[in-house]
């Protein structure tokens, strides 16, 4: 992203951020008080190059293998792509022919799931193994634990309910439920099979994965595993009529608490708003392919039933504008729109009160 080039030049020529351009990187990374900013911008940048880097080596050999033409700019595409969960492909039919190719779908999505549980994880990963801290930060655990339940989810209702994919060969079963499931999760858009041939509880299922997404600090969109965890916290203690949300034994701040609310009541409202303009001036399109084109544009996946040449000039500017929107996050564009400066006050020392708190990124 253009704030962690802008931060890393800065850094190549000075050992320390300017506060200002501190304060803004660490909110533009949603980074925790306890993860260094300026070690973190330069391993965000030797990480990714590192990533695509043996991307770009493992999609070579795979392409290779499969007698796939131009197999180094293929790979070398392919790897920058998926790492950026852009979901991009050159070839004519996307990934579709690589559909039982184990080599090609498991690099794919360990590049995509790399950079979607976002680099604050790695940064703690690292941190963790060289001694540094003792520990990953809560944040981090609750990024693994919702990349992985979810994961586990999609993956058995694909494999389950799918009947498109119930019939072909355990293997093949067991790849492209992952790949289709891993797609949603991380918003990387690729796909082996057509989207349009699944059936509507699966396109049910993946609505709702592209709409939680993937996790903050990350190459990917969504809401954010965080924000989902934290709304999942909060209906448990309101269940249980408990006074606070806690995660861990930790208990949550309030004010991220109200963040994470408020991020969902904001991109609920793009996205139904959108749904409704499309619905006017698209009339003609089923609804569930609007719906399905609207929340894979608010979850910046790419994802789609095959409508988007269908959509008439202002449906593609409704969907350009929900895309942009779900990029710079509807909770941000609502605060820089509405949220006056004495407000970001209070809100910033509301989260930083009482230090039995647990500061989590949502």
């Amino acid at each position: 992203g253009y704030m962690t080039l802008g931060s890393f030049v800065v850094l190549t020529r000075t050992h320390a951020l300017p506060r200002l351009q501190e304060d803004i990187s660490r909110t533009t990374f949603s980074l925790p008080d306890e993860i260094p900013i300026e070690t973190f911008i330069k391993q965000v940048v030797f990480f990714t190059i590192a990533v695509e880097t043996l991307g770009f080596f493992g999609l070579f050999a795979a392409f290779s293998a499969a007698g796939v033409p131009d197999a180094p700019w293929q790979a070398l595409f392919h790897s920058v792509s998926a790492f950026c969960t852009a979901g991009f492909s050159i070839f004519d039919s996307g990934l579709e022919p690589f559909r039982s190719n184990f080599w090609v779908n498991a690099i794919i999505c360990a590049l995509s799931y790399a950079g979607a549980i976002g680099f604050i994880v790695w940064t703690d990963f690292v941190m963790v193994t060289l001694g540094k801290r003792e520990r990953m930060t809560l944040t981090s655990k609750i990024i693994l634990s919702a990349t992985f339940w979810l994961t586990l989810l999609g993956v058995v209702s694909f494999m389950t309910l799918e009947p498109s994919i119930r019939a072909l060969p355990a293997h093949e079963k067991l790849l492209v439920s992952l790949f289709q499931t891993m797609t949603a999760i991380t918003t990387v858009g690729f796909n082996t099979v057509p989207i349009s041939g699944l059936s509507y509880a699966m396109l049910i299922l993946v609505s709702f994965l592209m709409l939680v997404g993937a996790s903050p600090s990350g190459t990917g969109g969504g809401l954010k595993s965080t924000t989902f965890s934290v709304l999942v916290g909060l209906v448990k203690s309101s269940l249980r009529n408990r006074p606070h949300v806690m995660f861990r034994g930790k208990r949550i701040p309030t004010a991220r608490i109200r963040a994470a609310t408020s991020a969902v009541a904001t991109y609920l409202a793009v996205t139904f708003i959108a749904l409704f303009a499309l619905a006017i001036v698209d009339d003609e399109i089923a609804m569930e392919d609007l719906f399905f084109e609207v929340i894979s544009a608010a979850g910046t996946v790419g994802l789609s039933r095959g409508v988007t040449g269908e959509l008439s000039p202002l449906g593609k500017l409704v969907i350009t504008a929900v895309m942009f929107a779900g990029r710079l996050g509807p909770l941000i564009l609502g605060l820089a729109l509405f949220m006056t400066s004495s407000a970001t006050q209070d809100l910033d020392e509301e989260a930083t009160r009482g230090t039995e708190e647990e500061d989590i990124v949502t």
